[in-house]
């Protein structure tokens, strides 16, 4: 049997996603504490690349990443509850949109050698609003029940 050989690196790579832009569906979200006894929410995405296969990525919202807490919300149209400053892991289960995704390098492993590259979440990209919304937006603005005679 002939093949080319791949190295450990190149076969764990094969399963990560490359650098980009990709949509994404929530289907899993748990409320939890981060290590530093901070309140956050667990995120399971599962997200598809271009040959169709599936790839799961996880992600935290906490407070203290205050961009990609914003930004999850505008991009899954949670701008509502990011205004009233709750969020919970329920809002956001079965929410979709876009995701900006990057290659983390694998960190050393204190029992020795390195863990694996793993796809990470650089930012959520907010959605653009459909015609609909537009619509409805400029109307309920527009709209005036005051007539000035």
């Amino acid at each position: 049997m002939k093949f080319k050989h791949k190295t450990e690196e190149e076969l764990q790579s094969m399963f990560l996603l490359h650098e980009g832009t990709y949509q994404f569906v929530v289907t899993k979200a748990e409320d939890a504490m981060s290590k530093s006894n901070n309140e956050m929410i667990k995120l399971t995405l599962k997200i598809m690349d271009k040959a169709g296969r599936e790839h799961t990525v996880y992600d935290y919202l906490l407070e203290a990443m205050e961009f990609k807490l914003k930004h999850f919300c505008d991009a899954t149209g949670l701008e509502k509850e990011y205004q009233s400053d709750m969020l919970l892991a329920k809002h956001c289960e079965g929410k979709s949109g876009m995701v900006d995704i990057i290659v983390q390098k694998g960190q050393p492993n204190p029992a020795g050698g390195f863990y694996a590259d793993k796809n990470s979440v650089k930012d959520y990209v907010k959605r653009q609003k459909t015609q609909n919304e537009l619509l409805n937006q400029n109307i309920s603005n527009d709209f005036n029940d005051e007539v000035p005679f």
